[in-house]
């Protein structure tokens, strides 16, 4: 046997456990860590600055013109974009810059509220499958399976469980 390569196969020498203190990064908070990982990624960084932009505007944009969402102006309708209409005016004489952000303010409202109903219907079920241990959860199984065994008519618009 060739005894060069036995001594690579030798226990080692060191202590494990002082060696992979010093090989560890320090601790980080959850908080810490998920900014790093935000900072890490261009494109969340992007769509944040794009929503945080959006929001932003639709907070202050319809107070940068002396418009408001609803006044009419005849004499000016089908305006394109200049300095007084920045985007121009629509079919009634609206300003659309006013209507635009406007808009975008009952969006961002609707999308929030839901997301926070969403949240609070999830948190109860959850709790509430949680205290049931898994009663609830099996409940909902057996509506579902009879819910997808049930026979429908059929329709181009009908979804099929699968």
């Amino acid at each position: 046997m060739n005894t060069s390569h036995d001594s690579l196969y030798d226990p080692l020498e060191t202590n494990l456990s002082e060696t992979a203190t010093e090989l560890l990064p320090p601790p980080s908070s959850y908080w810490s860590d998920a900014r790093t990982r935000l900072k890490t990624n261009p494109i969340a960084v992007g769509a944040l600055v794009f929503l945080s932009l959006l929001l932003l505007m639709a907070i202050i944009g319809p107070w940068l013109t002396p418009y408001t969402y609803y006044e009419t102006h005849l004499p000016l309708k089908n305006l394109p974009p200049s300095s007084t209409f920045w985007f121009g005016t629509d079919e009634l004489g609206r300003d659309l810059f006013t209507r635009v952000w406007w808009g975008a303010r009952i969006s961002l409202f609707v999308g929030i509220s839901a997301s926070v109903i969403d949240l609070l219907i999830g948190v109860c079920y959850g709790a509430l499958a949680g205290l049931l241990r898994g009663r609830l959860s099996l409940a909902q199984q057996q509506i579902g399976c009879r819910e997808c065994a049930r026979p429908r008519q059929s329709s181009p618009h009908s979804r099929s469980c699968q």
